[in-house]
């Protein structure tokens, strides 16, 4: 809980930088402040409802499960922030097709998919995020290098 409260005042705090867009009513950072917080409301729901349940039962204050001690599972849940970062850092580059592509093809071989699901995965959900910001929403994402392919002709 205490995790989602400081990731949320991290994205409001980033998202306050954002463009103020011209002609619109909400600006660039609307959406990321509202999930934040969304997601602070969450995370202090979850803190609250622990520190309630530690006090009439006794129970530790910290207790790893045992999905804990299994091997790889640290490297899996950095997996998620460091999509993230990567996203962030790389996309001016590379754009967001390949970047989304590399991102959920990692995360769902690394979560069990087969190399084929994995990879059929990646290419749909990508081509429907795609679609839904730049056709439907009228998102612009960042082409990268595919910006010289696209607009070539």
């Amino acid at each position: 809980g205490l995790l989602l409260v400081l990731i949320s005042i991290v994205i409001f705090s980033y998202s306050t930088t954002f463009p103020k867009l011209f002609g619109m009513q909400f600006g660039a950072g609307f959406w990321p402040q509202l999930l934040s917080v969304l997601l602070a409301i969450c995370g202090a729901s979850l803190m609250f409802s622990g520190l309630r349940e530690r006090a009439t039962t006794g129970v530790a204050w910290l207790e790893l499960d045992e999905w804990w001690k299994q091997y790889g599972t640290f490297l899996t849940v950095a997996l998620v922030p460091a999509s993230i970062l990567f996203y962030i850092y790389a996309s001016d580059v590379f754009g967001f097709i390949i970047c989304s592509l590399i991102i959920i093809f990692v995360l769902a071989y690394r979560f069990g998919l087969t190399l084929q699901k994995a990879l059929l995965l990646s290419v749909v959900t990508t081509a429907s995020m795609h679609f839904v910001f730049v056709e439907v929403l009228q998102v612009a994402l960042p082409w990268g290098l595919l910006e010289t392919i696209v607009f070539s002709g």
